[in-house]
């Protein structure tokens, strides 16, 4: 199967290449700390964390979730047996109470989901509660668990003349999600076990970073007239968040700024013009993709000629400390961590 032929290093340069190897757990122990997989609405469940009602404040049509971490494991190669955990975060929806059912599922690889056997390696993988009842808009920690081990250090071989390969203990599983019994994809996730027994020069922690691909970075158009351009958010890993896009200004000369952006490369935004996003504000999750529709407007006295401006990405991580700040569930503080060009051509 493609999980067994994975080679340590196809298996970095694909962490490092998809931006998507977030931070690995520490938290090993030397005796197995068994999921239950029994918890029923019936029983009361017992979450990591108290449920925390949003107040109305995150507004999402249907139920989705992300694991917090993407990827968990240890930089400590040892013999021991080990558990690896991590949260899972399930935001409910609007429309009244569901039962939740959450499974918990070995794949081949993190690209197909093919679900196989539960790996020999693996002694115990599960999700708890895996079984509650969600009211409306409240936000959920249920914690997930992986036990491997004993003896789980991979695999190397050498070649004569200095050659070989190695490949490092790999599991990849998917979570499955269902409200009132029927599949809800926008819950699904991925989570990988990562056990780094073998290195190559360019193994390192890599934190997950959104990104925005512009299809078309330049439009032309005329006084008067309002353009709509796609834009799509690329989502790695790094949990739940809010994105969206503001620009501070318009660029001095084309082609002519830093990252991060400084007051000397930008003038003031041009009068007559108007860039609006739809929708201004997306929720981001674990290796999802989100479209917006950025809307640029011309008046009719519009000035022809170019003008250019950074588009600058940024988001907000969950902060659920105090309901009374402006921008709960999620913090105050804003990340930009990229930005890119976009050119209007005006022409009369």
């Amino acid at each position: 199967m493609a999980r067994d032929s994975c080679i340590i290093g196809l298996m970095t340069l694909f962490l490092i290449l998809a931006g998507c190897a977030g931070h690995i757990s520490q938290d090993n122990t030397t005796t197995p700390t068994p999921i239950s997989f029994t918890q029923t609405p019936t029983q009361a469940p017992i979450f990591p964390r108290n449920p925390i009602d949003l107040h109305g404040r995150l507004q999402v049509p249907v139920a989705l979730g992300s694991f917090e971490e993407s990827y968990i494991g240890t930089y400590q190669c040892t013999n021991e047996t080990e558990t690896y955990e991590t949260n899972y975060l399930f935001v409910s929806g609007l429309n009244g109470s569901h039962r939740i059912h959450l499974e918990l599922v070995p794949v081949d690889n993190e690209e197909d989901l093919n679900e196989i056997p539960m790996p020999k390696e693996v002694l115990n993988a599960g999700i708890a509660p895996g079984d509650f009842i969600a009211e409306p808009n409240h936000l959920y920690t249920i914690r997930a668990g992986v036990t491997v081990g004993p003896n789980v250090t991979g695999e190397s071989h050498e070649t004569p003349g200095g050659g070989g390969w190695a490949r490092n203990p790999y599991f990849p599983f998917l979570l499955r999600t269902f409200v009132d019994g029927a599949p809800a994809p926008d819950g699904n996730d991925r989570l990988t076990v990562i056990k780094w027994c073998h290195y190559f020069g360019q193994t390192r922690e890599m934190q997950p970073e959104p990104s925005i691909d512009v299809g078309m970075n330049k439009v032309t158009m005329h006084p008067g007239e309002a353009r709509g351009v796609n834009i799509t958010f690329w989502n790695y890993g790094g949990g739940i968040r809010e994105l969206g896009i503001r620009i501070l200004g318009q660029l001095i000369a084309p082609g002519y700024w830093h990252f991060p952006l400084i007051s000397d490369d930008l003038k003031p935004f041009p009068k007559n013009m108007t860039v609006t996003f739809d929708p201004p504000i997306s929720i981001g999750r674990n290796f999802r993709n989100d479209n917006v529709t950025m809307v640029v407007t011309t008046g009719q006295a519009m000035p022809a000629g170019q003008y250019d401006f950074p588009l600058e990405l940024c988001y907000r991580i969950l902060d659920t400390a105090d309901p009374s700040a402006p921008h709960f569930p999620f913090s105050e503080h804003l990340i930009c961590p990229t930005a890119g060009e976009f050119v209007v051509q005006v022409e009369k």
